[in-house]
């Protein structure tokens, strides 16, 4: 094992993802069209707001991942991000996740010339080692 990767398993294992406050959230729209809104919201905001964490993040980065929800990071107002993603609070059955960071950190690098920008692969990773399944 290298130290990078040493260095990486010992970071995930003290990282702690449920100190992010989630909110989940339902919308009808389907989820090509929810990436879709959600890209266009996020370009044309300042400052990228926003991006695709966990395994939204893993999608993207990793292609044969699979999943039926959406993971978001957001540090502004909620409401253009609600609008847009025609989303409704509900307490069980959500297909939209938002989270509110703890610490802005996972904001960087990140990539904003994808679109829909997401987490960089590390903190996608250490998303991944927090979320449960």
């Amino acid at each position: 094992m290298s130290n990078a990767e040493k260095l990486l398993k010992e970071w995930g294992s003290h990282y702690r993802f449920k100190r992010n406050r989630a909110t989940g959230y339902y919308s009808m729209l389907n989820p090509a069209q929810l990436t879709k809104r959600f890209s266009e919201l996020v370009r044309n905001l300042p400052g990228c707001p926003g991006m695709l964490a966990s395994f939204s993040a893993a999608a993207i980065w990793a292609p044969y991942v699979r999943q039926y929800r959406m993971f978001i990071y957001w540090q502004d107002d909620f409401k253009p991000l609600l609008k847009a993603l025609e989303l409704k609070n509900v307490s069980t059955g959500e297909n939209v996740i938002i989270y509110e960071p703890y610490d802005p950190g996972v904001f960087y690098p990140g990539s904003i010339e994808k679109l829909p920008p997401v987490t960089c692969p590390v903190q996608t990773y250490l998303d991944l080692c927090g979320a449960a399944g």
